[in-house]
Protein backbone atom coordinates (compact mmCIF):
# COMPACT_ATOMS: atom_id res chain seq x y z
CA UNK A 1 0.00 0.00 0.00
CA UNK A 2 1.42 3.68 -0.37
CA UNK A 3 1.21 5.79 2.18
CA UNK A 4 1.44 9.59 1.09
CA UNK A 5 2.05 12.52 4.06
CA UNK A 6 2.00 15.64 3.27
CA UNK A 7 4.73 18.20 5.12
CA UNK A 8 4.47 21.57 4.62
CA UNK A 9 7.54 23.24 5.59
CA UNK A 10 7.03 27.56 6.67
CA UNK A 11 10.05 30.14 7.14
CA UNK A 12 9.96 33.73 7.98
CA UNK A 13 7.85 36.24 5.52
CA UNK A 14 7.90 39.22 3.43
CA UNK A 15 6.20 41.58 4.88
CA UNK A 16 3.51 43.37 2.23
CA UNK A 17 -0.13 45.21 1.97
CA UNK A 18 -0.72 43.93 -1.39
CA UNK A 19 -3.36 41.43 -2.37
CA UNK A 20 -3.22 39.34 -5.86
CA UNK A 21 -5.00 36.53 -7.04
CA UNK A 22 -3.06 33.81 -8.83
CA UNK A 23 -4.38 30.87 -11.02
CA UNK A 24 -8.50 31.57 -9.71
CA UNK A 25 -7.37 31.36 -6.18
CA UNK A 26 -8.50 32.79 -3.52
CA UNK A 27 -6.72 36.51 -3.03
CA UNK A 28 -3.90 35.67 -0.90
CA UNK A 29 -0.85 38.03 0.11
CA UNK A 30 2.62 38.10 -0.63
CA UNK A 31 3.34 37.75 2.79
CA UNK A 32 1.42 34.46 2.60
CA UNK A 33 2.89 33.06 -0.91
CA UNK A 34 6.55 33.88 -0.52
CA UNK A 35 9.90 33.87 2.17
CA UNK A 36 12.62 36.44 2.19
CA UNK A 37 15.54 33.83 1.00
CA UNK A 38 19.47 34.40 1.49
CA UNK A 39 20.96 35.97 -0.75
CA UNK A 40 24.00 33.74 -0.48
CA UNK A 41 22.55 30.47 -1.34
CA UNK A 42 21.63 31.86 -4.93
CA UNK A 43 25.63 32.41 -6.07
CA UNK A 44 27.95 29.50 -6.07
CA UNK A 45 24.93 27.32 -7.56
CA UNK A 46 21.95 29.43 -9.44
CA UNK A 47 18.78 28.65 -10.39
CA UNK A 48 17.73 28.44 -13.79
CA UNK A 49 16.14 31.79 -15.06
CA UNK A 50 12.88 30.89 -16.73
CA UNK A 51 11.82 34.89 -17.42
CA UNK A 52 13.41 38.80 -16.77
CA UNK A 53 11.04 41.22 -17.35
CA UNK A 54 10.75 44.75 -15.87
CA UNK A 55 7.81 44.93 -13.20
CA UNK A 56 6.32 48.08 -11.22
CA UNK A 57 6.49 46.35 -8.33
CA UNK A 58 7.31 43.56 -6.16
CA UNK A 59 3.98 42.49 -6.16
CA UNK A 60 3.77 42.32 -9.42
CA UNK A 61 6.93 40.14 -9.81
CA UNK A 62 5.31 38.01 -7.14
CA UNK A 63 2.35 37.63 -9.35
CA UNK A 64 3.85 36.65 -12.45
CA UNK A 65 6.07 33.87 -10.30
CA UNK A 66 2.60 32.43 -8.51
CA UNK A 67 1.53 32.69 -12.40
CA UNK A 68 3.43 29.65 -13.46
CA UNK A 69 4.01 26.34 -12.00
CA UNK A 70 7.32 25.71 -12.11
CA UNK A 71 8.57 28.66 -10.82
CA UNK A 72 10.03 28.37 -7.53
CA UNK A 73 11.46 31.46 -6.54
CA UNK A 74 11.66 35.16 -7.90
CA UNK A 75 14.60 38.41 -7.51
CA UNK A 76 13.35 41.65 -7.67
CA UNK A 77 15.31 44.98 -8.03
CA UNK A 78 14.27 47.79 -6.04
CA UNK A 79 15.63 50.45 -8.24
CA UNK A 80 15.84 48.68 -11.26
CA UNK A 81 11.94 46.87 -11.58
CA UNK A 82 13.92 44.05 -13.11
CA UNK A 83 11.67 40.80 -12.15
CA UNK A 84 13.30 37.46 -12.54
CA UNK A 85 11.50 34.26 -12.51
CA UNK A 86 13.88 31.06 -11.46
CA UNK A 87 12.48 27.26 -11.34
CA UNK A 88 14.38 24.46 -9.23
CA UNK A 89 16.81 23.66 -11.60
CA UNK A 90 20.20 24.84 -11.56
CA UNK A 91 22.62 26.17 -13.99
CA UNK A 92 26.85 26.89 -14.42
CA UNK A 93 26.96 30.43 -12.79
CA UNK A 94 28.62 31.06 -16.56
CA UNK A 95 25.14 30.56 -17.82
CA UNK A 96 23.10 32.39 -14.86
CA UNK A 97 26.07 35.27 -15.21
CA UNK A 98 24.67 36.22 -18.78
CA UNK A 99 20.98 37.22 -17.30
CA UNK A 100 20.40 40.71 -16.38
CA UNK A 101 19.62 42.33 -13.02
CA UNK A 102 19.84 38.01 -11.44
CA UNK A 103 22.72 39.46 -9.65
CA UNK A 104 21.71 42.65 -7.70
CA UNK A 105 18.00 42.21 -6.35
CA UNK A 106 16.22 40.42 -3.57
CA UNK A 107 15.36 37.09 -3.82
CA UNK A 108 12.04 35.52 -2.49
CA UNK A 109 10.56 31.96 -2.53
CA UNK A 110 7.41 30.20 -2.58
CA UNK A 111 6.27 28.24 1.11
CA UNK A 112 7.61 25.00 0.46
CA UNK A 113 5.31 21.34 1.11
CA UNK A 114 6.52 17.72 0.07
CA UNK A 115 4.81 14.90 0.10
CA UNK A 116 6.18 11.45 0.92
CA UNK A 117 5.60 7.90 -0.56
CA UNK A 118 6.71 4.65 0.52
CA UNK A 119 6.86 2.06 -2.31
CA UNK A 120 7.36 -1.63 -1.74
CA UNK A 121 9.37 -3.75 -4.29
CA UNK A 122 7.74 -3.53 -7.93
CA UNK A 123 4.95 -0.92 -6.14
CA UNK A 124 4.22 1.75 -8.65
CA UNK A 125 2.95 5.14 -6.94
CA UNK A 126 -1.16 5.66 -8.42
CA UNK A 127 -1.92 7.34 -9.83
CA UNK A 128 0.48 8.74 -12.39
CA UNK A 129 0.89 12.50 -11.73
CA UNK A 130 0.25 14.76 -14.43
CA UNK A 131 3.15 17.52 -15.33
CA UNK A 132 2.62 20.62 -16.40
CA UNK A 133 -0.03 21.31 -19.02
CA UNK A 134 2.27 22.69 -21.74
CA UNK A 135 4.66 19.67 -21.50
CA UNK A 136 7.26 21.67 -19.13
CA UNK A 137 7.99 20.81 -15.47
CA UNK A 138 10.92 20.62 -12.60
CA UNK A 139 10.34 17.85 -10.19
CA UNK A 140 12.52 18.72 -7.10
CA UNK A 141 12.75 15.10 -5.20
CA UNK A 142 14.75 13.14 -2.68
CA UNK A 143 14.38 9.52 -2.61
CA UNK A 144 16.42 6.58 -0.15
CA UNK A 145 16.34 3.48 -2.59
CA UNK A 146 19.39 0.78 -2.22
CA UNK A 147 19.56 0.50 -5.92
CA UNK A 148 17.74 1.06 -9.15
CA UNK A 149 15.08 4.67 -8.06
CA UNK A 150 12.59 4.47 -10.65
CA UNK A 151 10.50 7.64 -12.30
CA UNK A 152 7.78 6.20 -15.39
CA UNK A 153 6.53 8.58 -17.86
CA UNK A 154 2.91 7.87 -19.24
CA UNK A 155 1.19 9.95 -22.39
CA UNK A 156 -1.56 9.53 -20.09
CA UNK A 157 -2.45 8.10 -16.61
CA UNK A 158 -2.26 4.22 -17.44
CA UNK A 159 0.32 1.89 -17.29
CA UNK A 160 -0.30 0.71 -21.08
CA UNK A 161 0.74 4.50 -21.92
CA UNK A 162 4.35 4.33 -20.29
CA UNK A 163 6.56 5.92 -22.64
CA UNK A 164 10.22 6.20 -20.58
CA UNK A 165 11.65 4.64 -17.60
CA UNK A 166 14.48 6.70 -15.80
CA UNK A 167 16.76 4.97 -13.89
CA UNK A 168 18.95 5.79 -11.33
CA UNK A 169 21.45 3.56 -9.88
CA UNK A 170 24.36 3.54 -8.10
CA UNK A 171 26.38 2.55 -10.85
CA UNK A 172 24.45 3.58 -13.82
CA UNK A 173 21.84 6.70 -14.58
CA UNK A 174 19.71 5.63 -17.75
CA UNK A 175 16.57 6.53 -19.71
CA UNK A 176 14.92 3.91 -21.32
CA UNK A 177 12.19 3.74 -24.21
CA UNK A 178 9.07 1.39 -23.92
CA UNK A 179 8.57 -0.67 -25.54
CA UNK A 180 12.58 -1.89 -25.51
CA UNK A 181 14.38 -3.27 -23.14
CA UNK A 182 17.61 -1.02 -23.83
CA UNK A 183 18.90 2.04 -22.09
CA UNK A 184 18.81 4.64 -25.06
CA UNK A 185 21.25 6.52 -22.91
CA UNK A 186 23.53 5.81 -19.80
CA UNK A 187 25.64 7.89 -17.70
CA UNK A 188 27.91 7.02 -14.95
CA UNK A 189 26.45 7.52 -11.59
CA UNK A 190 28.36 5.56 -8.74
CA UNK A 191 27.16 6.13 -5.29
CA UNK A 192 24.67 8.23 -6.01
CA UNK A 193 21.99 6.37 -3.80
CA UNK A 194 21.73 5.22 -0.29
CA UNK A 195 19.83 3.14 1.41
CA UNK A 196 20.13 4.79 5.09
CA UNK A 197 19.96 8.62 3.65
CA UNK A 198 17.62 10.83 1.51
CA UNK A 199 19.48 11.84 -1.55
CA UNK A 200 17.65 14.83 -3.44
CA UNK A 201 17.69 15.83 -6.65
CA UNK A 202 16.14 17.89 -9.64
CA UNK A 203 15.28 16.97 -12.87
CA UNK A 204 13.65 19.14 -15.54
CA UNK A 205 11.22 17.97 -18.26
CA UNK A 206 10.89 19.83 -21.19
CA UNK A 207 8.76 18.56 -24.31
CA UNK A 208 10.88 16.01 -24.04
CA UNK A 209 14.18 16.78 -23.45
CA UNK A 210 15.30 15.40 -20.28
CA UNK A 211 17.56 17.31 -17.74
CA UNK A 212 18.84 15.56 -13.90
CA UNK A 213 21.13 17.15 -11.09
CA UNK A 214 21.92 16.84 -7.73
CA UNK A 215 20.80 18.98 -5.54
CA UNK A 216 21.80 22.29 -5.56
CA UNK A 217 24.38 20.97 -8.49
CA UNK A 218 24.69 21.11 -12.57
CA UNK A 219 23.06 18.81 -14.71
CA UNK A 220 25.19 15.31 -14.90
CA UNK A 221 22.55 13.87 -17.66
CA UNK A 222 20.94 15.47 -20.46
CA UNK A 223 19.45 13.33 -23.20
CA UNK A 224 15.85 14.77 -25.80
CA UNK A 225 13.40 12.64 -27.55
CA UNK A 226 11.04 15.40 -28.92
CA UNK A 227 8.68 12.58 -30.12
CA UNK A 228 6.24 11.59 -28.26
CA UNK A 229 5.92 14.02 -25.65
CA UNK A 230 5.26 12.64 -21.95
CA UNK A 231 1.93 14.09 -19.53
CA UNK A 232 2.32 12.31 -17.16
CA UNK A 233 5.41 10.34 -14.14
CA UNK A 234 5.37 8.07 -11.54
CA UNK A 235 7.77 6.57 -9.17
CA UNK A 236 8.84 2.62 -8.82
CA UNK A 237 10.98 0.36 -7.28
CA UNK A 238 11.85 -2.57 -8.78
CA UNK A 239 12.98 -5.32 -6.30
CA UNK A 240 13.72 -2.52 -3.77
CA UNK A 241 11.57 -0.49 -1.67
CA UNK A 242 11.91 3.10 -1.90
CA UNK A 243 10.72 6.21 0.22
CA UNK A 244 10.53 9.27 -1.81
CA UNK A 245 9.88 12.52 -0.82
CA UNK A 246 8.12 15.41 -3.88
CA UNK A 247 8.63 19.15 -3.10
CA UNK A 248 6.20 21.06 -4.14
CA UNK A 249 4.47 24.87 -3.97
CA UNK A 250 2.19 24.81 -0.88
CA UNK A 251 -1.44 24.77 -1.82
CA UNK A 252 -2.76 28.19 -1.17
CA UNK A 253 -5.95 28.52 0.90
Amino acid sequence: MTVHVLHVGLIAVICSSEIFVANGSAPVTASEAFALAEHDEHQAVPHRVIASTISRSKGRCAVECLKKDICRQFCYGKTTGQCVLEDASFVEASVRATVPGADNCTYYTKQGCSSTYYLYPYQRMHPFLKLSFDGETVLDFAVIARDNAVILFSSDNTVEGMQYQLVLGNNETFIREFPSSNPSYTVPSPGVLSETEFRRFWLRYDRGTFVLGKHRKPAYLRWTKTSPISRYFSFFGFENSTTWVLYHTCPLA
